[in-house]
Order: structure tokens, then C-alpha cells, then sequence
């Protein structure tokens, strides 16, 4: 995306020594300027690494505290999991190496050991 940005550059100029006479010109420089951010290229990146640790720390936390969630909410906690494990799985499963280390800190080997816990509901 370019963005114009518009120089205004005051040249003094003794066009006429004898009169001492001052001569301002006033040109405009018009530059394309380009936004370079090593942040847009990895928008992406830092988005889905978000999401799956989310769904990590969530996955935790229900492993943490099976035993104490009612089971009316079963079902919908485990829709809830199942839906945010397909749509970042494929996202996993194309980078793992970028996105195992988010795993890991939840001490989750794969996304099949969430599905494992999750199954357990």
C-alpha cells in the first residue's frame, strides 16, 4: 500500500547579488512511501499462535478440573473444543514445528492428546 507524502523544500537562491534580493522557491516533492511492517507479515502468525494457545490453556484447564464440571455443560464445552480443534488443526498440522512449543508449555505432546481429553468428556 502506497501512502503519498508531500515535501515542502525551501530553497533560498541569491538570484540578484547587486539587489541582495532574496529569491524563495518553494518546490513540492511528491514520494511514494511504502509501509514495510515486519508485524503484517506475521499477522497471521501471532493470530493463530493465539488461538491454539487458547485452546491449550482451555484444554488444561477442563483436564484440570473434569471431575468437578457439571454434566449438563459437557456437551457444550466439548462443541466448543471440538469446533476451535477443527478449525485450527489443519493450521497445526501444516506448521507443527512453529506451533509445537505452545503445546508443549501445556505439556500436550499433539493436538490427539487434546482430542483424547476432550473425549473424555
Amino acid at each position: 500500500m502506497g501512502i503519498s507524502i508531500i515535501i515542502l523544500k525551501v530553497i533560498h537562491s541569491h538570484q540578484n547579488i547587486t539587489s541582495r534580493k532574496l529569491l524563495y522557491m518553494i518546490m513540492i516533492y511528491v514520494y511514494d512511501c511504502t509501509r514495510d511492517s515486519k508485524l503484517s507479515k506475521h499477522l497471521n502468525d501471532i493470530e493463530n499462535m493465539k488461538e491454539i494457545d487458547d485452546l491449550c490453556e482451555d484444554t488444561a484447564f477442563v483436564k484440570k478440573n473434569i471431575s468437578e464440571i457439571n454434566t449438563n455443560l459437557c456437551k457444550e464445552i466439548e462443541n466448543y473444543l471440538d469446533q476451535q480443534i477443527a478449525n485450527l488443526k489443519n493450521i497445526y498440522t501444516t506448521s507443527s514445528t512453529k506451533y509445537s512449543k505452545i503445546l508443549g508449555y501445556y505439556s500436550f505432546i499433539s493436538f490427539n492428546q487434546i482430542n483424547d481429553i476432550i473425549g473424555a468428556l
